[in-house]
């Protein structure tokens, strides 16, 4: 059985605290960034 990795608003929140450690354009890595794309909702778990 697949396990699902789900979003939550820790993992954003680190993120996105790397990402301005960073000097990165935060919104620009929403777009990108593979640690943000679960897929979730299109394969059934």
């Amino acid at each position: 059985m697949p396990t699902c990795q789900f979003n939550s608003a820790d993992k954003f929140s680190r993120i996105i605290e790397e990402c301005r450690q960073a000097g990165l354009n935060v919104q620009g890595n929403f777009l990108v960034n593979p640690s943000l794309d679960s897929y979730e909702g299109k394969e059934p778990c």
